[in-house]
């Protein structure tokens, strides 16, 4: 009912009755996004901004809740918007769908420092999909430069010193230079540039022969071929 009247323009009377009838809501999550976004469309946005909050509190992966987050923040700029957007993503640091909405935010050399630190904690611990979860940052080529950048220049510095970068404090593990070779193979599988991606996967089967993710990437280079 609170739905019709919203798409009949009673966005008032909308908001009015599902408040009146909160109690025998069963669908809560449901409840409040709608609340959250007829508080939007009212212009009451420091409503819509504590409902979004709580929402994101109960799904963090839910880009729908962020984005409604942030315009109710009402920021006037693409800076006062990735603001938001970082801030958030201190708060939900493992939020996939935060960490998406920050690399699309950022640009330039907050790109740079974000995607760098976010790289190498991904690489560190081996998480599978970064280079997915990269890859649609690949049509911006500033951004690609800057990730194939990173990477290259991790790969020399960790067979150098064991270390993302020569200034970095602490050396990494053996895993690390393996993550960078299979993300290096994925990279260049992209690019279609078939014979670097091989070297690199190589590298990495070389380097560690019994780790499975390798071969699964070599297999997924032979078939693109």
């Amino acid at each position: 009912e609170a739905s019709i009247m919203a798409e009949g323009g009673k966005t008032e009377c909308a908001l009015d009755h599902i408040y009146k009838h909160r109690a025998a809501i069963v669908d809560v999550e449901a409840w409040l996004s709608m609340a959250g976004d007829l508080h939007i469309k009212l212009g009451q946005m420091r409503e819509a901004g504590l409902i979004f909050e709580r929402l994101i509190q109960r799904n963090p992966e839910n880009k729908e809740y962020i984005g409604q987050f942030i315009k109710a923040q009402q920021p006037e700029t693409e800076e006062e918007a990735l603001g938001v957007c970082m801030k958030l993503h201190e708060k939900y640091p493992r939020s996939e769908a935060v960490t998406v909405c920050t690399l699309n935010m950022c640009s330039g050399e907050t790109f740079r420092a974000f995607v760098d630190k976010y790289m190498q904690r991904q690489l560190r611990k081996g998480v599978p999909p970064l280079f997915n979860m990269l890859k649609h940052q690949f049509n911006d080529a500033d951004k690609m430069s800057i990730i194939s950048e990173l990477v290259h220049g991790y790969c020399k510095s960790l067979e150098a010193c064991q270390k993302f970068h020569s200034e970095s404090e602490e050396e990494e593990l053996p895993t690390s230079y393996l993550h960078v070779l299979i993300f290096l193979a994925q990279l260049f599988d992209y690019k279609r540039d078939i014979q670097e991606a091989l070297y690199y996967i190589d590298k990495a089967i070389t380097h560690t022969p019994t780790y499975i993710d390798p071969y699964l990437v070599k297999g997924k280079i032979y078939k693109h071929a």
